[in-house]
């Protein structure tokens, strides 16, 4: 753990992250509530994120809630789920000025954290449930967000081998539920979801800046000391191959096929350190160097793009491809092959120079915003041991040929999907 990050209990159920930086002159405080998966929930959980940061009793609608924004020299309120592994975070937050930098020396910092508890605490209610008005706006909302996200196709083959993967696991739930859940939500339901579920599930605060978290900590410790807890599992363990390969297809009115090859590795980050599992990742599919790029891409002409992502908590290493319909079989193959190759070792120092590059360039990355920063050890926050990016970019340094052989050898083909086109289709 770097000496500028620290986590401490700040309540039952409730710890606290504070990165501490002076690279800003704003701070960034986030409540994340650690929440269990199933579609319905997470369309709940989705469209709560949305409406709580919308309106609040004391803003009732965006007219006052823009104007007190403004005061704050225009704090930016936010609000969003994420999935980690098994369980999604509810998230919200606020980045505001720090104090020092105010013109009159007013405390910027704690109007907008008491701001932030406003909105998460004391919602616009009508007749003991949210204003119907705003739910039905967010709901709207949302069902167009997903209908948007089935109009790429790319996300959506990816999230349906995802889905076919691990299904009868959490994390194959979709992140918004599906248009089904989402259409049927029903603003008592979601009230009460709200009020017995989000408000008493273990929750994370993270403040990224300057200055002492301390206000913070008391601020909403005083919130949340007294709620009656709800346990959430946050053991996380690999996804396990079956044994057999799941081949499955969908038709759809694109022009171009989508290819996605599903692998199931049996490491996790919760258990073990897996940098060897990024190195190889990037190095079979990570970037313009890599194999999955210059061979299948490049050299054999069969893919408009082909990349690899490894999802550390899970241990799953997803490649997703854009392929004309006819190269399917050539494509898998030539996907496989490449695997292959690494397994045995058939690859030289140059491409892992080159990918070791690649991933601490993008570490540096992680300190261009306190929301980059906050992301990098939220993303962690279940793992075995949470690293800094520094410490991170040292255990890729140390990654050698042999482990990421071993990281190749362990990963192994669980599903297949292929989203086929239909004759004379328009891709969207």
């Amino acid at each position: 753990m770097s000496e500028n990050a620290a986590i401490s209990e700040i309540a039952d159920g409730v710890s606290g992250l504070y990165v501490k930086t002076d690279r800003f002159k704003t701070r960034r405080v986030t409540l994340s509530f650690i929440l269990p998966v199933d579609k319905k929930t997470a369309a709940s959980a989705e469209l709560i994120s949305k409406l709580l940061v919308s309106c609040s009793e004391k803003y009732p609608n965006y007219t006052s809630l823009n104007r007190t924004l403004n005061t704050l020299y225009g704090a930016k309120l936010g609000g969003g789920v994420s999935r980690i592994g098994d369980v999604q975070l509810l998230s919200f937050s606020i980045e505001s000025l720090c104090d020092r930098y105010a013109i009159s020396g007013e405390s910027v910092e704690k109007a907008a954290v008491d701001m932030l508890l406003c909105m998460i605490f004391e919602p616009k209610t009508e007749n003991g449930i949210f204003s119907e008005s705003d739910f039905q706006r967010e709901k709207r909302l949302l069902i167009e967000k997903i209908n948007s996200r089935m109009n790429s196709k790319r996300k959506y083959a990816v999230g349906k081998m995802i889905e076919a993967m691990c299904s009868g696991e959490a994390f194959g739930v979709e992140e918004s539920g599906g248009l089904e859940a989402a259409e049927s939500l029903d603003n008592r339901e979601v009230y009460d979801y709200y009020l017995n579920t989000v408000l008493r599930a273990p929750a994370r605060v993270s403040v990224t800046g300057a200055d002492s978290p301390d206000d913070v900590y008391a601020l909403i410790s005083k919130r949340l000391s007294k709620r009656e807890l709800i346990r959430v599992a946050t053991e996380m363990s690999p996804s396990v191959h079956s044994g057999d390969v799941k081949n499955i297809s969908e038709e759809m009115d694109v022009t171009q096929g989508k290819l996605v090859l599903g692998f199931k590795t049996g490491r996790s980050s919760a258990l073990q350190n897996v940098a060897d599992m990024q190195v190889f990742a990037d190095i079979f599919g990570g970037g313009p160097y890599s194999l999955l790029f210059t061979v299948v891409r490049e050299k054999m002409s069969l893919c408009y793009y082909c990349a690899a992502r490894f999802y550390s908590l899970k241990g799953i290493l997803c490649v997703d491809s854009g392929i004309e319909m006819n190269n399917y079989e050539a494509a898998l193959n030539g996907i496989k092959d490449q695997l292959e190759r690494i397994k045995k070792g058939d690859f030289d120092d140059g491409l892992t120079v080159n990918s070791k590059m690649a991933i601490n360039d993008s570490l540096k990355g992680v300190f261009d915003s306190p929301g980059a920063i906050e992301y990098w050890y939220m993303a962690r926050m279940f793992d075995k041991n949470l690293l800094s990016p520094a410490e991170y970019a040292n255990a890729v340094k140390a990654v050698t040929k042999e482990s990421i052989i071993r990281a190749a050898n362990d990963t192994v083909l669980d599903t297949v999907f292929f989203l086929k086109g239909k004759e004379d289709a328009a891709d969207e």
